[in-house]
């Protein structure tokens, strides 16, 4: 875009500098020729006037007046050519066309502008005018409005290299933005590579502003991590306690009892299992699995999973489709995809209706790899879809189904430890998340 208004208004200076040399050309042809016919119809009424004197003799007396700085020369001649009166000897032989009728020569060390006036009895006279002062002037114009023209394409130029500027600078500010609004990393930050623009400015503040966010996100998982930390031990002494209390005569003897304990005892499991995932993915968010990377077979981890939910799936007659790409393998921590992929095919199997089918896909392009799990079905509300990896969240669907709201969670921390993204979305007729891993990076 801004190339294209730069042309624009490159054509617009060439045509208005085109316009402004017309323009004063012009001018000065029709000032030199406006004085130099006023000249000629002064001689041709003097000489209508005198009528008792000759046409030589009025040319003759015109000449011998002052030519003020030599203003005005005067060259009567006969049906042949030759002169017969005039302050100029002889015709000058280095004539030049200035435009029609009007002629340009150099005399007595000037230049002259001059016109030929044919009279009834054939006799011609040529009028000339000193035209030095026009011509110095018509000179400072052309070099004005050449550097009228040089200065607005510097400007123009100049006006495209900080367009240029400001388009990659807010082109790099939406960039990074998008980037961490696709992948939730707040440590991302503009780049700056210049301290003279506003763009650098913003995007200081800008920076600062992320860093703020980092901060306080970063104390909101701390807190979070903190408490889940403290509270699993005495969480884990009270679970324990429960159990052994619902192991008592006294509990086996009173059956209401009993079944309190039992469901105190699930709600504990349930805290712990919440408190365990936060910590699960506090520890992998913070990169402490890498050391646990070996090469991955995606094939065999694919088979392991769908395995392990097949039976579920066949309760509720729901068809399972695989279909993974031939000699897929990266390096990875499988336990850990492991866990993503069981965490995918757990909800697959939750939300898809009796009767439904439910794809593993695992595709291979020339610079990525994509893990995808689809099943029929109802999608989700559009917005909703932007908060499914968020912590705790859980859509309108999922409210009423058992969870903590940190499966996707967890989902997305393992797809960010391998370098890759977690993606949602509404298909034709149902729903997907997929994984995509750059395969440059995980590849062994």
């Amino acid at each position: 875009m801004a190339l294209f208004f730069t042309a624009l208004l490159g054509v617009s200076v060439t045509i208005l500098g085109y316009f402004i040399h017309s323009f004063n050309q012009e001018s000065f042809i029709r000032e030199t020729e406006a004085a130099i016919d006023a000249e000629i119809e002064a001689v041709v009424l003097w000489a209508d006037w005198a009528e008792d004197k000759d046409i030589a003799e009025i040319i003759a007396r015109s000449a011998e007046k002052p030519r003020r700085a030599g203003l005005h020369y005067y060259y009567l001649m006969d049906n042949d050519g030759k002169r017969i009166a005039g302050n100029i000897e002889k015709l000058p032989s280095d004539v030049s066309i200035v435009s029609e009728g009007i002629l340009r020569f150099r005399i007595d060390g000037m230049t002259a502008a001059a016109k030929i006036h044919t009279f009834p009895d054939g006799r011609r006279l040529m009028v000339a005018r000193n035209i030095d002062a026009l011509e110095s002037r018509y000179a400072l114009m052309k070099v004005l409005s050449g550097l009228m023209i040089f200065l607005m394409f510097i400007v123009i130029g100049t006006s495209f290299l900080i367009s240029t500027f400001v388009v990659r600078r807010t082109n790099d500010i939406a960039a990074t933005a998008q980037d961490i609004m696709q992948t939730g990393d707040l440590s991302r930050r503009i780049s700056v590579a210049t301290r003279w623009d506003d763009l650098s400015y913003l995007s200081d503040v800008l920076n600062a502003f992320l860093g703020r966010i980092d901060d306080l996100m970063q104390g909101i998982r701390h807190v979070s991590d903190n408490i889940a930390h403290d509270l699993r031990t005495p969480l884990t002494r009270l679970k324990n306690r429960m159990e052994a209390l619902a192991k008592r005569e006294e509990a086996a003897q009173n059956p209401q009892l009993h079944d309190d304990i039992l469901s105190l005892t699930a709600e504990a499991d349930r805290i712990l299992s919440t408190f365990n995932a936060l910590l699960r993915i506090a520890n992998i968010e913070k990169g402490e699995r890498h050391g646990g990377f070996i090469g991955i077979d995606w094939d065999d981890l694919i088979r392991d999973v769908t395995e392990l939910y097949e039976p579920l799936a066949e309760e509720k007659n729901i068809t399972v489709a695989v279909s993974v790409a031939e000699g897929v393998r990266f390096s990875g921590d499988r336990d850990l995809v492991f866990q993503a992929m069981a965490n995918l095919l757990d909800n697959a199997v939750k939300f898809t209706p009796e009767g439904g089918r439910i794809a593993v896909d695992v595709l291979r392009d020339k610079n990525a790899l994509t893990v995808a799990v689809t099943n029929s079905g109802g999608g989700i509300d559009k917005n909703e879809l932007p908060h499914l990896f968020d912590r705790f969240y859980r859509g309108e669907k999922s409210r009423h189904t058992p969870g903590n709201g940190l499966g996707l969670s967890l989902v997305a921390a393992i797809a960010a430890l391998h370098k890759g993204q977690a993606f949602a979305e509404n298909t034709n007729d149902g729903f997907r998340i997929s994984m995509r891993f750059s395969e440059n990076m995980n590849k062994i």
